[in-house]
């Protein structure tokens, strides 16, 4: 030991050696092992060896056993063969593997090979080669003649693994990322308020915060554009696989203009067979918007029913055998190609891409196309707005440069921002709120304000310039600018600039073109359908607030009562309701659903609108003899109305403050259609007609202080109702003195609902959107949007996106909605000529305007 120790040996491992060494000195043979086990002497060839000799001998004793069991039978006694036995030795021999010397001399061979096979080196490639195929075919299968034909690949596939398996291919990055968490968030708060697109905000939020790989990052882009493609090219679901062909609604001219003297839609009769029907779709409501609702339904193939209280369905009132557009249609900015967008869809037939309708710019060339004139309760002379000029001729009266186009360009570009605010109420999900409210949302945010707050910002004291644009703003509704939301005054400013149009024909020629689209699509319209309620499933009462607002415990609309019979959904059905969140939830509702569910949020803080009354005049001459202008009249109180108003008591000796009518101060609206429609004087010769819009005062309606606030119908006689068309009319005479002595008939038609009043909260309600309500009750028209023709239609198309399930991505990645949708589909081919209801021959003017321009 001390000898290894100094020759500089470990001691530790000799003593490791010794003890290996001893073991194998004890090593004692197993008592139960092979004979021919040989301890220390292995033989290379194991068969020849051992198993050769002993499969030998027992090869010999089998075939000598064969040979003893053959002996016996061989002859009989007489040394004769006994062939009777010849199917018995058989089977005896089946039971031998070794009946001659020739089938062992075959056995020793095939042995002698084998033992060849193992003597040689070859055997242990064959078997590598072998075990190594085997293992090819179990990890590759399929692809395994692909890797033998290039089998570079499996180089790169092993190398693939290593890395995956080291962590390289990890989706999570490892490690610090190019950023802190801190400066992350910052740098990604500041490209979201400059704009920068929500989706690249998401994809570098993932990258910098998360530490996705920049691979998974493609992967997951690669497969969200393949799953778009495959959405894009995918038809919606419902859609017919061929859309009916629909002829136009008239035959020639004359069909057409005999046309517009009937009403559109069918009279309805109680207990008829339309109650007995089951309907994918009912339309409730009355005027242009639920006709063009109506149309895009059916057109995407839902059976669909429209009900109409009204006895013409697109609004239109007969008096004296006349008939009175009271809904004064004005299509603005037609040529920008938005309008004529989303009514082709609604109107296209097989000979025209719009039904035959065509509009005309109101006003003319020679005074700039004016289309409506203001006037101010005061001495200033009346303003005109025309296309174009509103910003400059207010610049040039009131003395102001800079001003009124600062003020028209920030109109502009906050109206320009109005889908972002708008686009959130038709499509439900958390996804799209969070994208409601992004910081693109400026009309959202100016629209909860008031508009004397802005004003006085802007102008500060000039007041001619803030009384000219409350005027511009308040079209529609007399509103003191303290209570009209600046989201209102900023789109009629923005919308001022641009031309007005008029449809050739009135709202009859609309209406019974988008009647034939409905009627020929499978649809039905029914007009004079007095509506009772909604009809609900049975549900039970809600315990609880969650239980209020969950889908799941709230009963569906199963159809709608009315004065005759009932209408009903089928399984699956929804109902879209035009008569406003008003007239809906707290005229048509069940009150027991209504006190067990509540109604939208926050719909009780909101304001009716005060009812208007329509003043029909039919009146003696042509518009050319009577000097009608074809532009409307506005008259517009002062912006403090409120101080105008008379002020009487209470019965407890309180002062009240009362709307009352005032001759040549309060609110009064002024068109003429007549002289807006070039077929009028062929229809009805030496006459035209007025339609005088005022709003109620507190004679024929009151404010009910409740929640919401609401306007009740009050108990007035013959005489006040007369009283009044004396006051109106005395104001329209003083307005257009060409008019004395030549009114024919006159009416006070009224009142009638307006929906909601366009104060700042309803623009900051969250539960003024198209729904669902009750899983399958959809809201459309102006209440959700404002009370304009234009924006009539767009809450109707905004209903029908929502009943058909168009949902973000649909919206913001494919920009498909359900116009472009049925556009694609409808596969009308325009090849030869347009065909126009009404052709206007010598005024290349109207054939111009409104034509369905096919530009990108």
């Amino acid at each position: 030991f001390v000898k290894m120790v100094r020759m500089g040996r470990d001691p530790k491992r000799w003593s490791q050696r010794a003890a290996r060494e001893s073991k194998k000195s004890t090593y004692k043979k197993p008592s139960k092992s092979s004979l021919t086990l040989q301890v220390g002497r292995v033989s290379p060839n194991v068969i020849s060896s051992i198993y050769t000799p002993v499969l030998l001998d027992l090869a010999i004793k089998n075939s000598e056993n064969y040979a003893a069991t053959l002996i016996p039978n061989d002859t009989d006694d007489n040394g004769i063969g006994d062939n009777s036995n010849v199917e018995q030795q058989q089977e005896q021999s089946g039971a031998y593997l070794f009946t001659n010397q020739e089938s062992i001399d075959e056995f020793t061979e095939m042995l002698r090979e084998t033992s060849s096979e193992f003597t040689s080196n070859d055997w242990k490639v064959r078997a590598n080669a072998a075990k190594f195929e085997r293992k090819l075919d179990e990890k590759y299968g399929f692809f395994l003649p692909f890797i033998k034909k290039y089998p570079q690949t499996e180089t790169y596939i092993r190398t693939f693994q290593r890395r995956l398996h080291s962590g390289e291919f990890h989706p999570l990055r490892r490690g610090d990322g190019p950023l802190s968490t801190s400066s992350s968030v910052i740098l990604l708060f500041m490209l979201h308020r400059n704009g920068v697109r929500q989706d690249l905000l998401l994809f570098l939020g993932l990258f910098l915060i998360v530490g996705l790989q920049p691979l998974a990052l493609v992967l997951i882009v690669s497969c969200g554009k393949f799953y778009l493609d495959a959405r894009s090219r995918r038809r919606p679901e419902g859609f017919p696989k061929r859309m009916p062909r629909v002829t136009a609604f008239y035959s020639d001219e004359e069909d057409a203009l005999a046309k517009l003297s009937r009403p559109v839609g069918t009279a309805f009769e109680a207990n008829s067979d339309d109650t007995k029907e089951v309907y994918d779709v009912i339309v409730i409501g009355c005027g242009l918007a639920a006709l063009y609702t109506s149309a895009l339904l059916t057109r995407a193939g839902r059976k669909t029913l429209l009900l109409c209280i009204e006895e013409d369905a697109c609004g239109v009132v007969t008096y004296s055998g006349f008939p009175f557009d009271i809904h004064n249609v004005r299509l603005t900015n037609l040529r920008s190609g938005y309008i004529q967008s989303l009514l082709a869809p609604a109107l296209a037939s097989v000979t025209d891409p719009q039904g035959g309708v065509r509009f005309k710019a109101i006003g003319g060339e020679s005074t700039g196309y004016a289309h409506t004139i203001l006037e101010f309760d005061s001495e200033e002379d009346p303003f005109v707005l025309r296309s174009g000029g509103v910003a400059s001729d207010a610049t040039m009266l009131y003395n102001n440069a800079g001003l009124p186009n600062e003020f028209h360009g920030l109109c502009q570009a906050l109206h320009a921002s109005a889908p972002d605010y708008f686009f959130p109420k038709m499509v439900a999900g958390t996804m799209v709120k969070q994208s409601g409210n992004s910081g693109d949302d400026y009309y959202g945010e100016v629209a909860a304000r008031s508009s004397k707050l802005v004003l006085e910002k802007m102008f500060g004291d000039n007041e001619l310039l803030s009384r000219l644009y409350g005027g511009i703003g308040s079209i529609g509704e007399d509103l003191s600018m303290d209570k009209l939301s600046f989201g209102m005054l900023l789109s009629q400013v923005a919308n001022s600039e641009h031309m007005v149009h008029y449809p050739i024909g009135g709202s009859r020629a609309m209406g019974h073109a988008f009647a034939n689209v409905i009627e020929k699509s499978g649809g039905k319209i029914l007009t004079g359908v007095k509506l009772t309620e909604l009809l609900f499933e049975e549900y039970e009462a809600p315990t609880s607030d969650a239980d209020k607002k969950a889908k799941n415990k709230q009963p569906r609309c199963i159809g709608v009562k009315a004065t005759g019979g009932k209408f009903l959904l089928n399984d699956n059905g929804s109902l879209v309701s035009h008569m406003g969140f008003l007239g809906t939830f707290y005229n048509l509702f069940p009150e027991k659903l209504r006190t067990s569910f509540g109604v939208p949020t926050k719909l009780w803080t909101l304001t009716e609108r005060r009812p208007h009354f329509k003043i029909l005049l039919a009146l003696k001459g042509t518009a050319d003899e009577l000097e009608l202008p074809s532009c409307d009249y506005k008259r517009c109180p002062y912006l403090n109305e409120d101080d105008a108003n008379s002020s009487t008591r209470d019965k407890r000796g309180n002062n009240t403050r009362q709307k009352k009518f005032f001759s040549g101060h309060s609110y009064l609206h002024i068109t003429f259609p007549s002289a807006k429609d070039p077929t009028w004087s062929r229809r009805y010769p030496n006459t035209s007609i007025a339609v005088v819009t005022i709003e109620a005062d507190d004679d024929f309606v009151r404010l009910v202080d409740t929640q919401p606030k609401i306007y009740m119908k009050q108990k007035y006689n013959e005489e006040a109702k007369h009283g009044l068309l004396k006051k109106v009319i005395k104001d329209v005479q003083g307005v257009f003195p060409t008019l004395e002595c030549k009114i024919k008939e006159s009416i006070l038609y009224g009142p009638l609902s307006m929906g909601l009043s366009h104060i700042p909260e309803r623009f900051s309600a969250p539960g003024i959107n198209c729904g669902p309500f009750f899983n399958n009750l959809y809201m459309g028209g102006k209440d959700l949007t404002m009370d304009t023709s234009v924006a009539d239609l767009v809450g109707g198309w905004m209903a029908v996106n929502s009943v058909l399930g168009y949902n973000y991505i649909d919206y913001k990645y494919l920009e498909r909605n359900v116009t472009k949708d049925v556009e694609s589909f409808l596969g009308y081919p325009y090849d030869g000529e347009e065909e126009e209801a009404f052709p206007m021959e010598g005024e290349p003017e109207a054939k111009e305007e409104g034509r369905n321009k096919k530009e990108d």
